[in-house]
């Protein structure tokens, strides 16, 4: 999880750590299935799938949703525009403190 605790200050922890296993199932099983579909599936995408789903801590949970739904190349473009809305809420632009 080293991309985890590199962005650490980046992210909106309360948003990741309250994230459901069912909410992120919605989120990443079109990824899953369309992937597999178009081919674009690989070992280690299965890796990260199998990590996910075994994952309990709901915030290691989302970020490795994120792993798996992020570069959806080649994808409809409804999956880049989910990509993205769950990428602003991950990690929402910080707000420049006044000086």
């Amino acid at each position: 999880m080293l991309f985890h605790l590199s962005h650490a200050n980046d992210v909106d922890q309360a948003w990741a750590s309250s994230r459901t296993r069912e909410e992120l199932d919605q989120v990443v099983e079109p990824f899953v299935q369309a992937k597999r579909q178009t081919g674009q599936w690989t070992q280690e995408d299965e890796a990260g799938y199998q990590l996910y789903r075994q994952e309990t801590d709901p915030k290691k949970r989302t970020f490795r949703v994120w792993y798996l739904i992020a570069n959806p190349r080649g994808l409809p473009k409804e999956f880049v525009q989910k990509e993205l809305e769950f990428r602003w809420k991950l990690f929402p632009e910080k707000k420049e403190e006044p000086k």
